[in-house]
C-alpha cells in the first residue's frame, strides 16, 4: 500500500480567533475543524495500514499452518502407503521350487535352499534348514520364518501344527504330514507373484 502525503491546511495569522464578545468565530472555528479533520484522516489511514498489515500477516500464518499441516498430511500417507505396498509385496510373495518342505517319520523337519519372489519384483535366496520339535506321525506342519529386513540367507524355521498367514514379515514355505515310516514330500508353498 503506497503512502500519500498528509496535507494539513495552516491557520492564516489574518483570521480573528475570537469575536468582541470573546466567543470563537465562525472561520477560526471552520479551519481548526479542518485541521484537525486531516489529522484525524491521517493517523486514521495509519490505523488502517497497520491493521490491514496484521490481518496479512495473520493471513499468511494461517496458510502456513495449514501448509504445514497439508504436508504432515501427505508424509503420511505416503509412509502408510508404503507400509501397505511392503506388506502386499509379502503377502503376494512365493517360492521356487515350490516344494521344499519334507518330513520324516522321526519327526524331524527339513526345508532346502529356494528363493522367495516379492510382489514388488525383488528376490532373495533363503538357506536350507529344519525343524525338529519331536512332531507324530500324522501331524500337519505348517513351516515359516520371520525375515523382518528381507534379506533372506540363513533364516530360524519355525513349525506349527496351525495353519500360518504370510504377514507381518512371516514367511509361508510349505506344509507337510509327518509320516508314518520314511519320509514325505511336503504341500507346495505359496506361488510366485504371477504364478508358477
Amino acid at each position: 500500500m503506497a503512502l500519500i502525503p498528509v496535507r494539513i491546511p495552516q491557520l492564516q495569522q489574518n483570521i480573528p480567533v475570537v469575536d468582541a464578545e470573546g466567543r470563537m468565530t465562525n472561520e477560526f472555528a471552520r479551519r481548526l475543524n479542518e485541521i484537525l479533520g486531516s489529522l484525524a484522516n491521517a493517523v486514521n489511514g495509519v490505523i488502517d495500514a497497520q491493521n490491514a498489515a496484521a490481518q496479512a500477516r495473520m493471513a499468511a500464518e494461517t496458510a502456513q499452518a495449514a501448509a504445514e499441516t497439508a504436508q504432515q498430511a501427505a508424509e503420511q500417507a505416503q509412509q502408510q502407503g508404503g507400509e501397505q505396498n511392503r506388506e502386499q509385496a509379502l503377502v503376494s510373495s512365493g517360492i521356487m521350487p515350490r516344494i521344499v518342505v519334507r518330513a520324516s517319520a522321526t519327526g524331524n523337519v527339513s526345508i532346502a535352499t529356494h528363493t522367495r519372489y516379492y510382489g514388488d519384483g525383488t528376490t532373495v535366496e533363503v538357506d536350507a534348514g529344519g525343524v525338529d520339535d519331536g512332531y507324530m506321525p500324522g501331524d500337519q506342519v505348517f513351516v515359516s520364518y520371520v525375515d523382518a529386513s528381507r534379506t533372506g540367507g540363513l533364516v530360524i524355521y519355525e513349525g506349527s501344527l496351525s495353519f500360518q498367514s504370510q504377514t507381518n514379515d512371516r514367511h509361508v514355505v510349505g506344509s507337510v504330514v509327518v509320516p508314518d515310516t520314511g519320509t514325505r514330500a511336503g504341500e507346495a508353498g505359496p506361488p510366485p507373484p504371477g504364478g508358477a
